[in-house]
């Protein structure tokens, strides 16, 4: 049996699956080639993060993709949802950047307004250690946390 596809991808995570749906939805006939179930990749270690903050800050058109495609990850978390019956309990809760030092905080608050003088609508909150305190009730930080970045995206 001969078999014929329009493309291969290599890399059956999150990414690689999300992109072989949306070219099998589009017409192409797809094949998804991954590794073995134990080894540790991005899709298995990192729990669903889909991470805006900091990416693109000096590259303006990768912060524009990078955005575009979290944007649209509660679009196909529906979706997939409504086709399989199973709920990928995406939530868009936000995400922090810890700071060690002023140093720090500093340079995280500095690439964040470079970040939102190219995109404007760059959403984030420059957070002492006691606004951290009581977003995270219950979870105690270390010693050294002065501080971070906060971003609803």
């Amino acid at each position: 049996m001969k078999l014929e596809f329009d493309l291969a991808i290599v890399g059956g995570g999150i990414v690689g699956s999300a992109v072989g749906y949306g070219l099998a939805k589009a017409g192409k006939r797809v094949i998804i080639i991954d590794g073995a179930d134990h080894a540790l990749r991005a899709s298995r270690t990192n729990g669903g993060l889909v991470w805006v903050q900091g990416k693109g800050a000096n590259f303006p058109a990768y912060q524009r993709l990078t955005r575009q495609s979290a944007d649209m990850w509660a679009g196909l978390a529906a979706e997939l949802r409504e086709l399989t019956n199973i709920d990928m309990e995406y939530r868009r809760s936000g995400g922090m950047i810890f700071c060690l030092s002023a140093d720090q905080l500093e340079t995280q608050r500095a690439t964040a307004e470079k970040m939102a003088r190219a995109h404007p609508d760059y959403q984030f909150e420059i957070c002492d250690r006691t606004r951290f305190e009581k977003m995270l009730p219950g979870i105690r930080l270390g010693p050294k946390v002065c501080g971070g970045l906060f971003s609803p995206m």
